[in-house]
């Protein structure tokens, strides 16, 4: 009698501990906000959003990040103002040239100062000037990929005019249009890049040596900075994170690569993690030297276009000592 009396406390004991455990798990999960986030595409610059889904770094700080592959553009700006986003993940010069028009965006943070596209070719095409009247497939118009053709050509003294560029969005696209003939070259980073000279496609200039400037960035609407800033401050703490775990464990990088870009080559991974991690800002400020030189190919001048940057919420992080807690 004693021993089944014990037996029965024990049982309800533990049916009242899985109660208690499964309405705690319920509570956490009720009190994560959801959150919409894109990226422009599948180079290895998206890392550290990639990697703040995939370590649940957004879960850390209280969010539910949903997270979209949204080609650069008309169509994420849309996305933006109309807020249908939070924020995207992007190259800056499409924000430049919307902010020019109008559009109320502004830059909170700067991973990548550089631009890092390398300009990929048929066999044919042994110099710059094969390029000219040749067909050249970009990610979108006023983007990083157009500028830094641009400014290639601008270093070459060829007439960048003479360019006939198609706008074909993500990686796959402009791989698939080099691969069948309907481009003669394409703007392509890394891991792909390997693919291609896989394909037999050559590398004919690295763009980087053209283009110290600022360029994937975190960028959101101000109105959506000014509504919702405890929220955003929230991602801004688990993307800084991201950024500081992806270059100490390499291995989760490669886990992200893999799962965003679908190439699971070691030496690729190990190439892209290499390439991308050296470029990578580890608190990632908007440069001023980038930043100039950027707006300087929009002829227009810091005090015009100060109203796009705005480093609020990391001089926030930086007051309350987040940087130095996770050993940045």
């Amino acid at each position: 009698m004693k021993n089944e009396r014990r037996f029965l406390i024990a049982a309800i004991g533990l049916a009242v501990a899985l109660v208690v455990q499964l309405s705690t798990v319920k509570d956490a999960r009720a009190q994560l906000t959801k959150f919409r986030a894109s990226y422009a595409g599948t180079t290895g610059y998206h890392l550290p959003i990639w990697v703040q889904k995939q370590e649940n770094l957004d879960k850390k700080y209280g969010l539910d990040m949903e997270l979209l592959l949204i080609g650069g553009g008309v169509r994420v700006i849309q996305a933006l103002l109309g807020g249908d986003l939070h924020l995207t993940h992007s190259g800056a010069s499409t924000v430049a040239r919307a902010g020019i028009a109008g559009a109320d965006l502004v830059i909170t943070a700067t991973v990548v100062n550089q631009i890092t596209w390398k300009i990929v070719t048929r066999k044919d095409i042994k110099a710059p000037a094969d390029l000219l009247g040749k067909k050249v497939a970009i990610t979108a118009r006023g983007g990083s990929s157009e500028l830094g053709l641009q400014l290639a050509f601008k270093n070459w003294g060829l007439d960048f005019s003479k360019l006939t560029l198609l706008s074909l969005g993500p990686t796959p696209n402009r791989i698939a249009a080099l691969r069948e003939g309907v481009v003669d070259a394409t703007v392509l980073s890394y891991p792909e890049i390997m693919m291609t000279t896989q394909m037999g496609f050559p590398v004919l200039a690295d763009l980087r040596q053209f283009a110290q400037m600022t360029d994937t960035s975190v960028v959101l609407g101000r109105a959506t900075l000014e509504r919702q800033r405890p929220l955003l401050k929230r991602f801004m703490q688990g993307y800084v994170e991201a950024i500081t775990l992806l270059k100490r464990q390499p291995e989760i990088a490669y886990r992200a690569l893999t799962r965003y870009t679908g190439n699971n080559d070691r030496a690729a991974l190990e190439q892209t993690f290499r390439f991308y991690a050296e470029s990578m800002a580890d608190i990632p400020r908007t440069d001023p030297t980038g930043w100039r030189n950027l707006i300087a190919t929009f002829n227009k001048s810091e005090k015009e276009m100060a109203r796009l940057l705005d480093m609020s919420l990391l001089d926030d992080l930086q007051r309350e000592g987040f940087f130095e807690r996770i050993g940045k």
